[in-house]
């Protein structure tokens, strides 16, 4: 009667460190990601505040200067809201390792809490910005009616 549940375990334990491997792996990749979007956010601020002292005169055909900055508080905004995700992938990953290793119970719930967390955490996320993205529709419609009734 034990048999089928220890192949059962056995074959989750091959799933779980295989899981956990590929969970490193884009944990590392998201860590370079975030690096990449705070270096990205701060040449768009240093750029924007360079262009922001330059006389309008000077940016003929140009975009304006403070979207450089915007952009850059956006980028840097994205990178401390990407932490958190990275920190729950990567705390699961050693988790599961060291659950598969070790046969360890307390270390799986741990692996199961911290990826529930990622996927609840990117779950939140998703619908926050997919709301924003329908206000950028409704906004944008609105903008197009607006601008129509005036002509």
């Amino acid at each position: 009667m034990d048999e089928p549940n220890l192949t059962l375990q056995m074959q989750s334990a091959k799933y779980i460190s295989s899981t956990c491997k590929w969970m490193k792996f884009l944990g590392i990749v998201m860590i370079i990601s975030i690096a990449f979007l705070v270096l990205g956010g701060v040449a768009s601020i240093v750029t924007g505040t360079a262009l922001g002292s330059i006389s309008h005169s000077q940016l003929t055909g140009a975009a304006l200067p403070g979207v450089g900055i915007i952009v850059g508080i956006i980028y840097i905004i994205s990178a401390i809201i990407s932490i958190f995700p990275t920190i729950f992938i990567l705390r699961a990953a050693k988790a599961g390792k060291a659950a598969v290793a070790l046969h360890d119970n307390s270390k799986m719930v741990e692996f199961a809490r911290n990826t529930k967390s990622y996927w609840k955490f990117t779950g939140i996320v998703t619908i926050v910005v997919l709301s924003l993205v329908v206000l950028c529709l409704l906004g944008g419609i609105a903008a197009g009616v607006a601008a129509a009734t005036m002509l």
